[in-house]
Parts: C-alpha cells; structure tokens; sequence
C-alpha cells in the first residue's frame, strides 16, 4: 500500500533538501581541501622566512651556520682520505 499522494509529496520535499544539504557540505569540503593546499605552502613560506616563532636576535645568522658546516664536512672529508691514503706501518 502506497502512502497518500500529499505524503509522497512531503517525502519527495524532503529528500530534495537532504539532497540539497549533502551537496552543500561536499562543496565545503571540496573548498576546505582547497584551502587547505594553501595553508600548507603558505606555512612553509612562513617557515623558511623564519616567521613562525620570535626570532632569537643572538642566533647566527643561516647563511654563518651552513657556511660553518660546509667547512666541517669539508674538514672531515679530507681527514677521512687522508686516514685512507696514510700507509699502514706493522709495529
């Protein structure tokens, strides 16, 4: 047995604005997804330009550390081949 005809019409309403709701939320999430794409790189930017946190004005600057630790692996680097290329003496 059907339902009555205003029933049916009642039911049709509602699932056109469940319908209308789900595809609303689907956009949200779809613009949130996009969003947050961006956050993320905008984030990283953030990161990189040391912007996240205070800065500590008594830290070296990037460019003083990695120049410091380029000339350390350099130092350990030609330590390491001449421990290589030494001759092994027996004692």
């Amino acid at each position: 047995m059907l339902p009555s005809l205003k029933e049916q019409k009642t039911i049709t309403e509602r699932i056109k604005v469940a319908f209308s709701a789900i595809e609303s939320v689907q956009d949200q999430y779809r613009d949130g997804l996009s969003d947050l794409s961006q956050l993320d790189q905008s984030i990283l930017a953030k990161a990189f330009r040391g912007q996240l946190v205070p800065q500590d004005p008594t830290d070296e600057p990037a460019s003083h550390l990695l120049a410091r630790i380029r000339t350390e692996r350099q130092t350990a680097a030609a330590t390491k081949t001449a421990k290589k290329t030494k001759p092994n003496h027996p004692q």
